[in-house]
């Protein structure tokens, strides 16, 4: 990820370690967190979720949350990016 805190259009699927979430990626058009998580802002365009004290920001068309928990989220659509505060 060469863009600093900033995913952009790629299969990426990475782990990180301690209390922070499971984050996994099927090309630009899925996304799901593992791990607690609460919706802070939801429209088609954006999603924000607050898990684990960092605030991720995914941006894109069409997105939907297609399945969500007190644990598990899935979004689908067409992902441009995702920032990580």
């Amino acid at each position: 990820m060469s863009n600093g805190n900033k995913a952009r259009n790629g299969d990426i699927s990475f782990l990180l370690f301690g209390k922070n979430p499971h984050i996994e990626m099927e090309g630009n058009k899925a996304f799901s967190l593992e791990g607690s998580c609460s919706i802070v802002e939801y429209s088609s365009e954006e999603i924000k979720i607050k898990s684990a004290g960092s605030l991720i920001s995914i941006f894109g068309t069409d997105l939907l949350i297609t399945f969500i928990t007190d644990t598990h989220l899935n979004v689908s659509g067409k992902i441009i990016s995702i920032e990580f505060n």
